[in-house]
């Protein structure tokens, strides 16, 4: 499948949990059914926990058993950049559905769970495409949405080396990639694609380098380009965002923050108990903190600044206060 040999969930699970599906992309077999879960609301999850997935992956029909409180551990996680991920969810309430999935685990988005957590994070397997379905092999395919990027997605295959593969094509705002790969924060501004690829042909073990690239949808050009495996060298902080509304006027209306280098603004985004941890390198940044309606328009109301230092590893949190007159930053302890 796409020029991989076929696995199954078993040996995939295997090689993610020995570190050799770090940055690489395996296809592998088996069958899946999604449930949904009635879940207890957790503040600042991070993805790759894999919280209340609800999904279940089996190397057999018979194997897949059903609602269990939850509990999936082979399930890789299907991402915001995962091509037909929409399929899986159709499985819901059926009988398993047959797929193969491109996957691969050592996914730089692990910087963003609990430091305790992080070795588990580093094992779980995210769903680049989901390439074959019910007995039909499937095409690559944009997510739906309100955003009207300039290239299409046939633009962004044209530039694709004859030594790559296409596995997945994303298109969002350059403020959001926290949630898709964060060493992109700070490179690009507008809307841009994320593009995840496969080196090929595939090495003797069957399984493909993986390489991620950033291109500008505004001037089409490639702004970075990254292998898919993370550095050593990569060791992030962990960021928490938080916000009290306070009292008065305030508690009517929605908080936003965004988080600044120098004139570049790498993320924003609602601010609250479901805003999702950041991971940022070492480095001096400011934080901002607003009011806004339900659309994420600005109101009347007060704004605030904090300038912050980020360390090598450091997990820390802010929280902003509102008042009818003033807001506030500060750092807080945090169990998140």
């Amino acid at each position: 499948m796409l020029g991989l040999p076929v696995i199954t969930v078993a040996k995939a699970q295997q090689l993610a949990n020995t570190g050799r599906l770090d940055g690489r992309l395996a296809a592998v077999a088996g069958y899946w059914n999604q449930f949904a879960l009635p879940c207890p609301f957790m503040p600042h999850q991070a993805l790759m926990t894999g919280f209340c997935l609800g999904s279940e992956f089996a190397d057999t029909a018979e194997a897949v058993t059903g609602y269990n409180g939850g509990n999936f551990p082979n399930a890789p996680i299907s991402a915001p950049e995962t091509s037909r991920g929409d399929l899986l969810w159709s499985t819901s309430g059926d009988s398993p559905a047959a797929v193969v999935l491109i996957v691969h685990a050592g996914d730089s988005r692990a910087w963003q769970c609990l430091p305790a957590d992080r070795a588990t994070c580093q094992t779980r397997m995210v769903i680049d495409s989901v390439a074959w379905f019910n007995g039909s092999a499937t095409e690559l395919a944009l997510p739906g949405g309100d955003l009207a990027p300039k290239l299409s997605l046939a633009d962004v295959s044209g530039m694709v080396a004859k030594s790559e593969q296409l596995i997945t094509a994303y298109p969002m705002f350059a403020t959001q990639i926290n949630d898709v790969d964060p060493r992109f924060l700070g490179q690009a501004s507008g809307i841009v694609w994320y593009m995840r690829l496969a080196k090929t042909p595939s090495a003797t073990d069957g399984l493909n380098e993986g390489i991620v690239r950033l291109v500008s949808d505004e001037s089409s050009t490639v702004v970075d380009e990254l292998p898919l495996a993370v550095s050593s060298d990569y060791k992030p902080a962990r960021l928490i965002l938080d916000a009290d509304p306070g009292t008065g006027d305030s508690q009517n209306a929605y908080t936003q923050y965004s988080i600044t280098f120098g004139a570049n603004t790498l993320s924003d985004g609602q601010l609250g108990l479901g805003t999702a941890p950041l991971a940022l390198a070492a480095g001096a940044y400011e934080l901002y903190a607003s009011l806004s309606d339900s659309n994420g328009q600005s109101v009347a109301g007060p704004k605030c600044d904090q300038p912050i230092t980020l360390t090598i590893s450091a997990n820390v949190s802010y929280l902003a206060t509102f008042t009818v007159s003033k807001c506030d930053w500060a750092t807080e302890e945090s169990q998140f």
